[in-house]
């Protein structure tokens, strides 16, 4: 989990939130799923409370 303390931090917020999303599912790689067995990728979810 990431806060984010500075509303403008010099960067697109929005772009940040798809980069966090983006790891969160390229870090099941070997752990939850190999090869190209998509299937089994677990959903991510990124809530912001604004």
């Amino acid at each position: 989990m990431v806060i984010q303390l500075n509303d403008t931090p010099g960067y697109p917020l929005v772009m940040r939130g798809f980069y966090y999303c983006a790891r969160m599912i390229s870090e099941q790689y070997g752990t939850v799923f190999a090869d190209e067995h998509y299937e089994k990728i677990q959903k991510v979810y990124s809530i912001w409370i604004c």
